[in-house]
């Protein structure tokens, strides 16, 4: 978990709390016209998919992941601390699923998008994901390969805060 402080996005320091106070948009250099940074929220129960994800997602430019959570209780908090622009959520988990976790924060946050992933990416559980508000649902063994694609499409169709 990421706490206040530095961190370091393609060799330049990051301050946590910048992130946050300006609403979770890292600008990466002087240059107003250079790509922004989607502040991405990484939700999974198994450690090890995480740290994989988070090494994909951070080959990519235009994604900063900005923490991970354990469960959909954590990704609620962190979701508040944290002001990801995008939430990475599994749907099977301990203590909160990803279905409960995803409706309650586009309830409190509707700008927030939410993309479901799932070793059981079945149409049950995807049409429940989107009905608590993800935009989509990447097949866990689909996800290094689309979860980029995903993420970028959820920010495009997400309201504006």
């Amino acid at each position: 978990m990421l706490g206040a402080g530095n961190m370091f996005f393609n060799g330049n320091p990051v301050e946590i709390d910048q992130i946050v106070r300006t609403g979770g948009i890292v600008e990466t250099g002087p240059r107003k016209n250079e790509p922004k940074i989607v502040p991405v929220l990484l939700v999974d129960d198994h450690a090890m998919l995480r740290r994989e994800l988070r090494t994909v997602l951070d080959s990519y430019d235009d994604l900063l992941v900005v923490g991970e959570g354990r469960d959909g209780v954590e990704a609620v908090r962190l979701v508040d601390e944290l002001g990801p622009h995008v939430v990475v959520m599994d749907i099977n988990m301990p203590r909160m699923g990803g279905v409960e976790a995803t409706a309650h924060i586009k309830f409190h946050q509707p700008y927030i998008a939410v993309v479901g992933i799932s070793i059981d990416a079945s149409d049950e559980n995807s049409a429940a994901m989107k009905k608590a508000g993800a935009t989509t649902v990447v097949p866990k063994a689909a996800a290094i390969e689309k979860l980029h694609d995903a993420i970028v499409e959820a920010i495009t169709k997400r309201p504006p805060p």
